[in-house]
C-alpha cells in the first residue's frame, strides 16, 4: 500500500478515509457499542426463566465485556486506506474480538435459547437479526469481521435446534429462512460494498488527474459560483498578481474590473486588468458554465478560461499601424485614406487637397535621399500642425501628400487653409546643416455626400498639377469642367517625373556656396 495513503496514528484514525469506508467506520461508534450491549443484555434477560442464575450472570457479564472490548479495540487502532483483498493488523484485532462475540453467540444458542419455546425463541432470533443488520454498514468496511459474525449468526439457530427438537416444528423452517436471508444479505452488502469502494478509487484517481491538471495548465482557471470566485489554479495569482487567498471569495467584476460586467458565457472577451503590481495586462476570458452540483443552488458553477495576450495586442497594433501608415512619416497611407474618405464622403461633404513638393528631384539629387527623407518629416509635420482637428493628413507615396478634410470649418475654408499651406512653406528650412525651401504645389477639390473618393483625388490631382504649370508655389481649385487632355498628360507625366526621382540613387551632394 501506498505509504502516502496511511492513516495517521490517533484513536480517530478512520476520520480521513475516504467517504465509502469512513461512513462505515463510523457506524462503528459507541451507539453501536451501547446497541450490541442492549440486544445481548434484553436475549439474557428475555431467556431468564429457562436457564439457571449463574448461567444468566455469566451471559450478562461476558456479553459487557465483550462489547465493551471490541469498542475499544475499533477505536484505539491505526486504521489504513482499507481496501478488499488487504487486511490489516487493526483488522485483524478487530476480527479477533468479532469472533469471540460470535462464538459466544453460538454458546448462546447452543446453551441458553429456548427452542421448544417458538415466541421467545421467534424474539430472540428477530432481534439478534436487527443487531446483524443495523452493524452491517461498520462490518462491511472490515470483510473480516462481518464474515465472522454472519457465520456465526447463520449457523447459531442450527445449533441451537440440532438434536434438541424435531425437525418437523414450525419453527425450524423459519429458521432455515433466516439463515438463507442472513446468507443472502451478507452477500449482496459485500458485492455493494465493494463496488462501491472501487468505484470511489475510479473517482478518487479522476479527481486526483483533474486536480494536477487544473494546478498544471498555464492559462488561469477561475471557478465562480453567481459571481463569487470559488476556486482558482496557481496561473490565475500569477496574471493578476494576488495570492489564492486574495482571490478566493471575491466578485469577478473585482477582479477582472468594470469590465466583467458585461462577461458573455461562450463567448471571448479582451479585458483590460489592473494588476495589484501597478501593471495594466490585457486578459483573453472565455467563460464556460456547468449545472450547480447542489441542486438547490441559486446560481451556475462557471469556469473562466483567462490568457494574457498583452504582448499579441501590441503586436496586432503595431502590425494595424505598418498597415495604414507610412513608416517615413507616421502619416496615413493611402489604404487608409481611401478607407477614411468613402467613410467620410458617405455621410458629409468633404473637402480634399493634394499636395506635392516642389522640385524635389532636385533636392533629392543635390542634397542626398537623407536629406530628402527630412525633408518629407518637416512637411508632415508642419501640416499636421496646421491641419489639427480639422481633417486628417496622409502621404500616399513619394512626395506627395493628401489633406482630408471633414470638419465642416475646414471643408468651408478650404481655399484658405490651402493659402496658408504655400505661405508656410516658402520659409526656408535649415535640415542637417543645410538650408533649402520646399515650397508645394496645391490642388483643392470638394465632394458632396455620397460621392467617389477616386473622382475626389482624381479632381484634386487635376487642379495641384494645374499649380505646378501656374509656377509651382501655389495652390488651384478643381474646375468642373475637364481641361484639355493633352495639358492633363503633360501635367501627369510631370508629376511622375517627381515621383521617379524618389527611386533613383542620390547623386554625391553638393553644398551651394
Amino acid at each position: 500500500m501506498d505509504a502516502s495513503r496511511r492513516e495517521p496514528t490517533g484513536r480517530t484514525g478512520w476520520e480521513s478515509l475516504t467517504p465509502t469506508r469512513r461512513a462505515g467506520m463510523s457506524a462503528g461508534s459507541v451507539w453501536v457499542d451501547v446497541g450490541t450491549v442492549l440486544v445481548l443484555l434484553f436475549i439474557g434477560v428475555l431467556v431468564r426463566h429457562h436457564v439457571s442464575g449463574p448461567a444468566l450472570a455469566t451471559w450478562l457479564a461476558g456479553s459487557v465485556l465483550l462489547a465493551a472490548l471490541g469498542g475499544v479495540i475499533s477505536r484505539t487502532s491505526n486504521w489504513q486506506d482499507l481496501r478488499p483483498g488487504h487486511l490489516t493488523r487493526a483488522e485483524w484485532r478487530l476480527a479477533a474480538v468479532t469472533g469471540a462475540l460470535g462464538l459466544w453467540i453460538l454458546w448462546f444458542y447452543r446453551t441458553m435459547a429456548p427452542v421448544d419455546d417458538a415466541v421467545i425463541f421467534g424474539i430472540v432470533l428477530v432481534a439478534l437479526s436487527v443487531w446483524w443488520m443495523g452493524t452491517t454498514a461498520a462490518l462491511a468496511a472490515t470483510p473480516l469481521s462481518f464474515l465472522v459474525v454472519s457465520m456465526c449468526l447463520a449457523l447459531g439457530p442450527f445449533l441451537a435446534v440440532y438434536g434438541r427438537t424435531s425437525p418437523f416444528r414450525s419453527h425450524i423452517w423459519m429458521v432455515a429462512l433466516l439463515t438463507l436471508a442472513i446468507v443472502g444479505t451478507y452477500l449482496e452488502r459485500r458485492v455493494a460494498y465493494v463496488r462501491s469502494v472501487d468505484a470511489e478509487d475510479e473517482v478518487r484517481a479522476r479527481g486526483a488527474e483533474i486536480e494536477l491538471a487544473f494546478d498544471a495548465i498555464l492559462d488561469g482557471l477561475l471557478v465562480t459560483q453567481g459571481t463569487t470566485a470559488v476556486r482558482a489554479n496557481p496561473a490565475v495569482g500569477h496574471l493578476l498578481r494576488r495570492s489564492d487567498d486574495e482571490v478566493v471569495g471575491r466578485d469577478l467584476d473585482e477582479l477582472l474590473g468594470p469590465d466583467a460586467i458585461g462577461l458573455t458565457l461562450g463567448v471571448v472577451h479582451r479585458v483590460a486588468v489592473d494588476r495589484l503590481d501597478g501593471s495594466t495586462h490585457v486578459l483573453e476570458v472565455v467563460g464556460r458554465a456547468t449545472a450547480a452540483v447542489d441542486p438547490s443552488a441559486a446560481s451556475d458553477i462557471v469556469v473562466w478560461v483567462c490568457r494574457d495576450v498583452s504582448e499579441l495586442v501590441e503586436r496586432e497594433n503595431l502590425l494595424k499601424t505598418l498597415i495604414d501608415h507610412d513608416d517615413l512619416t507616421g502619416l496615413a497611407n493611402r489604404r487608409a485614406l481611401l478607407d477614411r474618405i468613402d467613410r467620410a464622403i458617405a455621410r458629409t461633404e468633404v473637402a480634399v487637397l493634394a499636395i506635392d513638393v516642389d522640385d524635389f528631384k532636385t533636392i533629392n539629387d543635390q542634397y542626398g535621399h537623407a536629406i530628402g527623407d527630412l525633408v518629407l518629416q518637416s512637411v508632415s509635420r508642419r501640416l499636421r500642425a496646421r491641419i489639427g482637428s480639422l481633417g486628417i493628413v496622409a502621404r500616399p507615396g513619394g512626395d506627395e501628400f493628401v489633406v482630408l478634410l471633414t470638419d465642416p470649418t475646414g471643408v468651408a475654408e478650404r481655399e484658405s487653409l490651402a493659402a496658408a499651406l504655400v505661405a508656410e512653406a516658402r520659409v526656408p528650412l535649415v535640415l542637417g546643416g543645410v538650408r533649402l525651401r520646399a515650397t508645394l504645389s496645391i490642388g483643392v477639390a470638394t465632394g458632396p455626400a455620397g460621392g467617389s473618393a477616386q473622382t475626389m483625388l482624381h479632381d484634386a490631382d487635376l487642379a495641384m498639377y494645374r499649380a505646378k504649370r501656374a509656377g509651382r508655389s501655389t495652390w488651384r481649385a478643381a474646375e468642373p469642367f475637364p481641361f484639355d487632355h493633352w495639358d492633363d498628360d503633360a501635367n501627369r507625366a510631370e508629376g511622375d517625373a517627381d515621383e521617379a526621382s524618389d527611386r533613383r540613387p542620390a547623386s554625391r551632394p553638393t553644398r551651394p556656396r
